[in-house]
């Protein structure tokens, strides 16, 4: 019953409607066939603020796309130290790594427990430095001298007493 009066009163509303364009408009103008082409969708708006086919007879609610924002992953950590080893000085006392830096080619040298971009130097011996981050070691190498061996600048017997058994390796 409501489905029948709501039709009579959208039929009634289409005919004013139409009706009142008929009006408006000269007999030449109007096209031929269905009579609802000369009406104008704006002139129909009860058909849309009360849509026939919605059991609640409102319009569907506006729905606004839900934008998600993409977040771009971090690069992943490199799994050691981007230097490379190019000398190492190994003292009773102290330990030094000669280090060069191959993006920038600056030279830079550590001692045991400095860090560079969160590695931090743990160890030194005469032809390698072990480096330490978030718990990864990563040991770093000298490459291997053209000559086959290591261009030692200080031997022991040429230190006094108080120096012995410092060395300093490089290529």
């Amino acid at each position: 019953m409501r489905l029948r009066a709501a039709t009579l009163i959208l039929a009634a509303t289409v005919l004013s409607a139409h009706a009142q364009v008929l009006a408006e408009v000269s007999a030449d103008h109007i096209p031929a066939g269905n009579p609802l082409w000369g009406i104008p969708l704006k002139d129909l708006s009860a058909t849309r603020e009360r849509p026939i086919f919605s059991p609640s007879r409102r319009p569907p609610p506006v729905v606004t796309p839900v934008v998600h924002e993409v977040v771009a992953p971090k690069p992943a950590e490199p799994d050691r130290p981007q230097l490379t080893l190019v000398g190492t000085v190994v003292g009773d006392q102290e330990a030094i790594a000669i280090l060069v830096d191959p993006a920038t080619k600056n030279a830079l040298h550590l001692k045991i427990g400095e860090e560079h971009e969160g590695w931090v130097l743990q160890s030194v011996r005469s032809r390698d430095a072990t480096f330490q981050k978030d718990r990864k070691d990563a040991v770093l190498t000298m490459p291997k001298p053209e000559g086959g061996q290591a261009l030692l600048v200080a031997t022991h017997s040429e230190l006094p007493p108080a120096q012995h058994k410092r060395f300093i390796y490089g290529h």
